[in-house]
């Protein structure tokens, strides 16, 4: 019976790692697209050269870099793009882009998140380019 306990305490520690590698494997991928979502709509956002466009602009990049894996659904994808204070030189320009890896197959992930996702959130921020050309008439 003794030489049973050691097995066991094998077997569980095993079937702890293969779960932390499965969660891992969903939400990894998920967190850089994310991240990669936020930046490259923050710098789409303060190249473009008016505000109106450079919104627009902005959230499509995002939307289209977080589609360019095949992880996230787009229609879950949340991105917000916005100047901290009023569109102009040298002003903050801030996204936002998060989304909800679904993890309520795997098990035991209940336990930690029991809503059944991840969260996940990146926020960038930059300044809109100071000196770029005034190309609007």
């Amino acid at each position: 019976m003794s030489d049973l306990v050691p097995l066991i305490m094998a077997v569980l520690l095993l079937a702890l790692l293969f779960g932390l590698v499965l969660f891992v494997s969903q939400v990894q991928p998920v967190k850089v697209l994310v991240a990669a979502a936020a930046r490259n709509c923050a710098r789409t956002g303060v190249e473009t050269l008016a505000a109106g466009r450079g919104l627009d602009q902005a959230t499509v990049t995002a939307v289209e870099t977080a589609m360019a894996g095949t992880a996230i659904d787009p229609q879950g994808l949340s991105v917000r793009a916005y100047s901290a204070n009023v569109w102009g030189r040298g002003q903050v320009f801030v996204c936002e882009a998060g989304y909800n890896v679904r993890v309520d197959h795997l098990p035991l992930v209940n336990w930690f998140y029991p809503r059944g996702h991840v969260p996940l959130r990146a926020q960038v921020s930059l300044d809109i380019e100071p000196y770029k050309a005034r190309w609007e008439r």
